[in-house]
């Protein structure tokens, strides 16, 4: 988990291209630290990742998928229509 305020380097990493074994491994780790932050089982978790991240953790009770079945490009654009008025 990073926490807001925390600034982060790029990185070479994505989901996308993990093995189904790799990706359910991850799964279980982003489960096990929102565990450790927040109740799973009554919280509610908003998305704005693609389905490649949604898919893994898809065991959470209550995952709102805010931004559907958009692609990236069609994510990052929403996202900024929404932000900056």
């Amino acid at each position: 988990m990073v926490s807001l305020n925390k600034i982060i380097g790029p990185y070479d990493m994505t989901v996308k291209k993990f093995s189904d074994t790799k990706k359910k491994e991850w799964g279980k780790k982003v489960i096990s630290e929102l565990k450790k932050v927040s109740n799973i089982e009554t919280d509610e978790y908003i998305i704005l990742a693609g389905k490649e991240y949604i898919n893994p953790i898809s065991e959470i009770k209550n995952l709102n998928n805010f931004l559907g079945t958009r692609n990236y490009g069609q994510r990052t654009s929403y996202l900024k229509s929404i932000c900056n008025g």
